[in-house]
């Protein structure tokens, strides 16, 4: 007996080794690239011919000839957010920013070879944030940052080693006037002059008013070697500081009303270009006499999202580049006039993707793209559906994909049985965007309308018809889930947030059952994602102990179990016993539930490229695959060390059982034929090699086979956690079987 024992024990141990080790590795297949998202500040650099943009993915080149759109030529990813770049001799220098989880990253990166730039140097600076400024000066380079208290300082390097000089605290910007003198202000239109020569030791000249501008100042920046211009929406004052002794009053030229004119400004020439943001667009101010700046030429731009000043301006000899948003406009212009408009920014979005009988479905800001993913590596567009539409809350049940059509105001269902061609198969109309919420059954639809936080619930049948079952006001804004024909919903109410708790859904007659009150205390802007009983409460707030994950019990029993000091966001899966999330700036984190308790670090963790929307995990050819889906691109990973193929094998397979996995109920089956008959008590035990119950097969005459019901209880009758059971017959180790049990 005692022999047998330690026999089950080194399998279980096996088994465990082989299906749950620490050592589960996501190995990369693919980083497929699909845009550039652009936002603000330092994030355009010009070196010859060509545009270097920073994006949430990284490093972005292009080449400019006139006439023409500006041509992507190499992309090189960064980690974090890259925002700030500064271009001297052959290096681009790109601070790139995690926020929320306080640190950036300081790249320095050859572009001698313009289609193959690559990092030369890195620095990690933990408990920081960037503001994404920077400005390179002589031979140093400084970056403008704020610490955890929200102190305002300076990170200095010298340049081109990249060598750390010093911390510079101060309360205001710099501007830079050229390689030796730069600006802070002081009060108002009163700002201090600073000698920049030495980076060790900066030091204050003197103060200088610019009030006879006329105008309230943002930003002073230099024209050329004699003159500043000195910004504001009202409009632009020129100064003469040739002689930095005796600065002096030139001009001001004042801005239509209600333009809003921008903070920075490109100079070529003769000539000034400022953007402006009602409408978006921009100015050719011709400064040939700068006594009398005028107007020469203005353009509106025939592409614009959120813009403000804030966003970067620079340029070539025959184009202005102005950042925004999610893209760029590029403009021509020839001795001040402008000639050709051009938008920069492939699919400018993505914003999720779903995978089916080897399709992959990508939504963006502009459409639908389908990709055939048989062979990875390989990926090849295949369709594309939509163009133009702003596509949201793409989700499959079954062979129908559903998506939010932000563009026409509609839910739209598509039969993909055909999964390279889809079809409509239903449109619902709607009054304004909301969030698309469903269950397991493709026939029906709930969603959540943005502007009067009501609940609705539609009926899919039949193909072009659907019916609306109710529509029931919720009462505060908030988002939520359906498990179990349950909807759990986190609203706002007041200053607090609550988990709200609804039943009756498939009644079509919802009523509120139970209310956590104040269940994201300490929280703001909180949001929940759910993975069938399990969930998770994370936010947007700079939160330390950020995510907490709870289970679902009874409908109304919430419980609690385990928090991590990582902001989670997206959806995310389960797998056995490993949990898989996505985290901002692209983590993709694995928590252990066998182990994970109270506050916890991941089992791993790994970074991608650009910012994280959620994960999925699809099964193909024996191989289990994890799906990342960021905003500029997306990541294929192999999920080894827990595949399918991971059992270790045993002779003569004994058992079946179905449902597996199960949420409810298993039957175990065997066969009764061999001489294992007579044993009809079966254990079933934990992977710690517990054991959890014992229970007794029965004969099926009729299939020839003894079958035993599990209800996936212990001898207790309490329910059991999700995870792994390994099950065998009683007095013989010889067979053991597996089935994986699911709330």
């Amino acid at each position: 007996m005692k022999y047998r024992i330690i026999y089950l024990i080194i399998i279980l141990y096996l088994f465990i080794s082989i299906c749950y080790a620490d050592d589960i590795t996501l190995n990369k297949k693919v980083e497929y690239q699909t845009g550039g998202v652009y936002f603000d500040k330092d994030q355009l650099g010009i070196k010859d011919q060509y545009l270097f943009a920073t994006s949430i993915y990284g490093l972005e080149t292009y080449e400019v000839e006139p006439n023409t759109p500006a041509q992507l030529i190499s992309r090189l990813p960064l980690l974090g957010d890259a925002r700030a770049i500064e271009i001297k001799d052959n290096y681009a220098y790109v601070q790139s920013i995690s926020y929320y989880e306080w640190c950036t990253y300081i790249y320095k990166i050859d572009i001698t070879d313009v289609c193959n730039p690559y990092i030369v140097k890195t620095i990690f600076n933990e408990n920081e944030n960037g503001y994404a400024k920077s400005d390179t000066y002589n031979d140093f380079i400084i970056f403008r940052n704020w610490d955890n208290n929200y102190n305002f300082y300076y990170r200095i390097y010298s340049i081109p080693d990249l060598e750390f000089i010093q911390n510079y605290y101060c309360t205001n910007l710099f501007r830079k006037l050229n390689d030796s003198l730069a600006l802070q202000r002081y009060s108002e239109e009163v700002f201090t002059l600073y000698d920049f020569s030495d980076p060790e030791n900066i030091t204050a000249i003197r103060q200088i008013n610019f009030s006879a501008g006329g105008i309230p100042i943002d930003n002073i920046e230099a024209v050329n070697d004699t003159i500043l211009a000195c910004l504001d929406f009202e409009g632009i004052a020129f100064w003469n500081y040739s002689d930095i002794n005796n600065i002096q009053y030139v001009s001001t030229i004042y801005s239509s009303a209600d333009e809003n004119w921008g903070s920075y400004i490109y100079s070529n020439g003769d000539f000034v270009f400022v953007l402006h943001t009602r409408p978006p667009g921009l100015k050719s101010i011709d400064i040939s006499n700068i006594f009398e700046p005028f107007v020469s030429d203005s353009v509106i731009f025939n592409t614009y999202s959120f813009f403000h000043t804030g966003l970067d301006i620079g340029g070539t000899d025959n184009t202005v580049f102005a950042g925004e948003n999610y893209f760029i406009n590029q403009i021509g212009f020839n001795n001040g006039y402008f000639s050709e408009q051009f938008t920069i920014g492939d699919n400018y979005q993505l914003l999720g993707g779903v995978i089916y009988n080897e399709y992959l479905y990508i939504n963006f800001k502009d459409g639908l793209k389908i990709y055939d993913v048989s062979s990875l590596p390989d990926i090849i567009h295949v369709n594309t559906l939509f163009e133009g539409n702003k596509l949201y809350s793409m989700q499959r049940v079954d062979d129908f994909l559903f998506l939010m059509d932000y563009t026409d105001h509609k839910i739209v269902v598509l039969d993909i049985t055909n999964p390279a061609s889809p079809v409509i198969r239903n449109e619902i109309s709607i009054p304004s965007p909301g969030t698309l919420i469903l269950t397991d059954s493709p026939y029906v639809i709930y969603y959540v309308r943005d502007d009067n936080n009501k609940l609705y619930k539609y009926s899919i049948p039949e193909p072009n018809d659907y019916t609306l079952n109710f529509q029931y006001n919720l009462n505060y804004d908030g988002n939520g889930f359906i498990y179990n024909d349950y909807f759990y919903y986190l609203s706002e109410n007041s200053s607090r947030l609550d988990l709200q708790i609804y039943g009756g859904l498939e009644e079509n007659n919802p009523e509120l059952i139970m209310i956590y009150e104040n269940f994201a205390e300490g929280y703001y802007g909180a949001y929940i994602q759910n993975y069938d009983s399990f969930f998770y409460l994370s936010t947007w707030d700079d939160l330390r102990d950020s995510t907490r994950f709870y289970e679902i019990g009874e409908p109304t029993e919430i419980n609690h179990r385990f928090s991590t000091p990582h902001r989670c966001n997206g959806e995310f899966f389960i797998d056995g016993n490993y949990l898989y999330a996505g985290g901002k700036f692209s983590h993709i984190y694995i928590f252990d539930l066998e182990t994970a308790s109270g506050s916890v670090e991941p089992m791993a963790d790994y970074q991608d490229y650009g910012s994280n929307l959620y994960c999925k995990e699809y099964e193909s050819t024996g191989q289990k695959y994890l799906y990342h889906f960021q905003s500029t691109a997306f990541s294929i990973y192999e999920i080894e060390g827990y595949g399918v193929d991971d059992v270790p094998e045993v002779k003569d397979q004994l058992f079946t059982s179905y449902p597996n996995p199960f949420s409810t109920m298993t039957t175990i089956s065997y066969n009764a034929t061999t001489n294992l008959h007579e044993l009809s008590q079966i254990n079933i035990y934990n992977i710690k090699g517990q054991l959890v119950k014992t229970i007794t097969s029965f004969p099926n005459s009729s299939l020839g086979m003894r079958e035993a019901v599990w209800d996936g209880c212990d001898d207790k009758g309490n329910d059991v956690r999700s995870g792994v059971y390994l099950y065998k017959l009683n007095n013989n180790d010889e067979h053991i079987g597996k089935v994986v049990k699911l709330r």
